[in-house]
């Protein structure tokens, strides 16, 4: 998958239930980076967006 200047990283997943990922660490030639997952299946509040720019209905 990729090549060569696709991330290498190590990416970790729960060994009890799904295999929902817990942590992801890569890099490549631009730089790396780290995420953390949590929380998987937690009711989320989340509030719409207000002032949308465009209308989702309106013609093209």
């Amino acid at each position: 998958m990729g090549g060569e200047t696709a991330p290498a990283g190590v990416m970790h997943v729960q060994r009890v239930g799904a295999p929902l990922p817990t942590d992801f660490a890569a890099g490549d030639p631009s730089g790396d980076g780290s995420f953390t997952f949590r929380e998987w299946g937690a009711e989320l509040d989340i509030e719409a967006p207000a002032g949308l720019a465009r209308d989702c209905t309106a013609a093209e």
